[in-house]
C-alpha cells in the first residue's frame, strides 16, 4: 500500500514523531502564549488552527508550523501597552494583520529582499530573544515575584532575593533542564523534551509539592472552545506599524530556515530562493512556524 509517498513501512515512527509532536505542541503552545502575554490557551488554538492549515498548503514535508518563542517575545511587547483583559483581542489584531502584511509581500514578490539580511544579524537576534526568554521567565523558575517591570532589574532583583526563592518550583524547574540536557546526549534525544515534561510534571503530585504553581494558577481555563466573534477593529490603527515590523521579522526567520533543509526530492519549501532569483515570499503560516529536521 503506497498512496503519493505514504505507505505502511513508515507508519510506526510517524505514528511515534505523531504522539511526540502533539503533546510537545501543546505543551509548547501554552508556553509561548504565557510570553506573548496572553491566557495559555490561546497557545493551544494557535495548534489546533496553524497545524492542520500547514500540512495542507505549506511546501516540505520538514516544515513545522507552531508558535515560536520568538515570535511570541516580540508580539508580547507589541501587547504590552494594551489592558490585561483586552490583550487577547488586540492579539486577535495583530495576527490578522501580520497575515495581511505578509500576503502583501508575497503578492508584491517581496522575497527577494531576505537576500539582503546577514547571518550576524539574524545570530545576533536570535540571541537576544534567547537572552529575553531566560531573563524573563526567572519568576516562573524560582517562584519570586519581582516588583520590577524590566527583565533585566528583575533578574538582578531575584539574584538579591535568593532567601526568598520558592525552593520546590526552583528543584523542579532545574530537575527538568537538566533531565533534558541529560537525555540530549542520549539515544532518547528525540524524546528528550517530552521525557523531561512528563517526568517533571509527574513530580508535582508525587512528592506533594503544592506549592509548585501550575498552569490553571497562571490563568483561567475555559472547559469548552470560544464562539467565533468578529476582531476588534478599534485596535487596527494603533496596530498597523507594529504589525509591518513582526511580518518582517517572521518573513525573514523563516526564509532563513527554510534555505537549510530541502525535499526528500532536492526542492525547496516555499520562500527559499537560490542567489540572483526573484520570487514571491510563500504566504503559509511561517509567522508562527519553524523547521525542524
Amino acid at each position: 500500500m503506497n498512496a503519493r509517498g505514504f505507505g505502511r513501512a513508515g507508519l510506526g515512527g510517524d505514528l511515534s514523531a505523531a504522539a511526540t509532536k502533539a503533546v510537545d505542541g501543546v505543551t509548547g503552545g501554552l508556553a509561548n502564549a504565557v510570553l506573548a502575554g496572553v491566557n495559555p490557551v490561546h497557545g493551544m488554538y494557535t495548534v489546533m488552527a496553524a497545524t492542520p492549515v500547514g500540512a495542507l498548503f505549506t511546501s516540505s514535508v520538514f516544515m513545522n508550523v507552531d508558535s515560536t518563542s520568538a515570535i511570541a517575545v516580540t508580539a508580547g511587547s507589541m501587547l504590552a501597552d494594551s489592558p490585561p483583559e483586552r490583550r487577547s483581542s488586540a492579539l486577535i489584531v495583530l495576527t490578522l494583520l501580520v497575515g495581511g502584511w505578509m500576503l502583501l509581500a508575497g503578492l508584491l514578490e517581496l522575497g527577494f529582499l531576505t537576500r539582503f539580511v546577514s547571518t550576524a544579524v539574524m545570530t545576533g537576534f536570535v540571541t537576544g530573544i534567547a537572552v529575553n526568554i531566560v531573563l524573563g521567565q526567572l519568576g516562573d523558575l524560582t517562584g519570586y515575584a519581582s516588583a520590577y517591570s524590566n527583565k533585566v532589574v528583575k533578574g538582578l532583583d531575584t539574584l538579591l532575593h535568593l532567601g526568598q526563592v520558592n525552593g520546590p518550583t526552583l528543584a523542579v524547574g532545574l530537575a527538568t533542564i537538566a533531565l533534558i540536557l541529560l537525555l540530549d546526549r542520549t539515544p532518547l534525544r528525540k524524546v528528550s523534551l517530552l521525557i523531561a515534561l512528563v517526568a517533571g510534571s509527574a513530580l508535582v503530585p508525587l512528592l506533594g509539592l503544592g506549592a509548585v504553581a501550575l498552569v490553571a494558577d497562571v490563568s483561567p481555563m475555559p472547559d469548552t472552545l470560544p464562539r467565533p466573534a468578529l476582531p476588534d477593529l478599534t485596535f487596527v490603527p494603533g496596530r498597523l506599524a507594529p504589525a509591518l515590523a513582526l511580518s518582517i521579522i517572521a518573513l525573514v526567520q523563516g526564509a532563513g530556515i527554510s534555505q537549510s533543509y530541502r525535499n526528500p526530492g532536492g526542492g525547496r519549501c516555499a520562500g527559499a530562493r537560490a542567489p540572483g532569483q526573484r520570487g514571491s515570499v510563500s504566504a503559509s503560516p511561517l509567522q508562527w512556524g519553524e523547521m525542524r529536521p
